[in-house]
């Protein structure tokens, strides 16, 4: 089955990749339709005070997806949007994170996987739900040192990507060092700069069309790589299929 078709759901038990830092919500958007083209239910949350990812998404009307828990009725409002859900959420205390964790585990329930925008992370402390988590910046030193601030979390796979790197001394390696970042070389990715990927994200934006026909080749390398650790069951082939009908517009 490609995708998943609105209103049916089926019970499943799916796995949160959560985003920290900055400058991410092109990626978690272009990974949110090569999953649906994977085969995969899933759900986007857009928990960054910015709310970038929900800026690219044209808002109509809402669908509810709900279920009792015991004595008490879980409902929250999503958007149906090609086949991938939405759903924008602030927290900011004990009491939205308590809440928000509550609806993750029923969530897991109905999606294969859920792809979380969490700004900069220790604002929501949302880190800790998450089974794979990407650290996101440039290399700008005040964007690190709030990435270098963020709890770590021994259950979650790690990794960082940093993007729009631009020729500089300041390599991965020094960054690791300088900000005591405990991830291994082989799971930080690079993206450089580049004019094509910044058009794309405004494109997003403004045009409500996740749409990335011409993309830069650290960008496509970094997305085909990441949706393989998300699915190491798929092989190349599957992956390159679901990326080429993604990138289109599909």
């Amino acid at each position: 089955m490609e995708g998943n078709e609105k209103g049916n759901f089926q019970k499943t038990e799916g796995f949160v990749v959560g985003f920290v830092g900055s400058e991410k919500y092109d990626i978690i958007l272009y990974l949110s339709r090569i999953l649906y083209h994977l085969g995969s239910r899933v759900l986007v949350i857009d928990l960054n005070e910015n709310k970038a990812v929900s800026s690219c998404i044209p808002y109509g009307g809402k669908n509810r997806l709900g279920e009792r828990d015991g004595k008490e009725e879980i409902l929250e409002d999503y958007i149906d949007y090609r086949g991938v859900h939405y759903f924008q959420e602030k927290v900011t205390e004990s009491d939205d994170r308590v809440e928000m964790e509550r609806y993750l585990t029923f969530a897991r329930r109905y999606y294969d996987v859920i792809l979380m925008d969490m700004g900069f992370g220790y604002a929501t402390g949302m880190e800790r739900t998450c089974d794979k988590l990407f650290f996101t910046t440039d290399q700008q030193k005040h964007n690190l040192e709030r990435i270098a601030k963020i709890d770590k979390v021994p259950q979650a796979e790690s990794y960082m990507i940093l993007k729009d790197i631009c020729s500089t001394k300041i390599t991965s390696k020094v960054i690791r060092q300088e900000f005591h970042l405990d991830i291994e070389e082989g799971r930080i990715f690079r993206i450089y700069q580049d004019e094509e990927d910044m058009r794309n994200k405004i494109h997003c934006q403004y045009n409500a069309a996740i749409s990335f026909s011409k993309i830069s080749g650290a960008f496509m390398e970094t997305l085909l790589e990441i949706t393989a650790i998300l699915y190491p069951e798929s092989s190349r082939k599957e992956i390159s299929l679901a990326y080429a009908k993604a990138k289109k517009g599909a």
